[in-house]
């Protein structure tokens, strides 16, 4: 039987974003996992047709400009929710070291 994993493996996103869980028999799939797909789903066919993610029915994921001292993740689970993300000293740390200070 293949393993239930708690959370999300490395390039996850990419099954679940373009609806692929049924191609990778790795894992045991839950109902959850299809619905957290699917509304994935929801947010990147928004962005793709539109420029924004946003749309009917769907939790609202704040734009975050160049300017912004915080930027807004969704937490795409069962149900979305944006959120600041919590790490921004994390990520300035790590994009001065691999690319370099501006």
């Amino acid at each position: 039987m293949p393993p239930v994993l708690p959370g999300a493996f490395h390039a996850s996103d990419i099954e679940y974003l373009l609806g692929n869980l049924k191609s990778n028999d790795v894992f045991a799939w839950t109902k959850d996992d299809y619905k957290a797909s699917l509304l994935g789903q929801r947010y990147f066919i928004n962005f793709i047709k539109t420029g924004n993610p946003n749309g009917k029915n769907l939790a609202v994921w704040p734009k975050t400009t160049a300017t912004d001292k915080v930027m807004n993740i969704l937490d795409l689970n069962i149900e979305a929710q944006a959120s600041p993300e919590k790490f921004r000293d994390r990520y300035l740390f790590l994009d001065g070291l691999f690319i370099g200070k501006k």
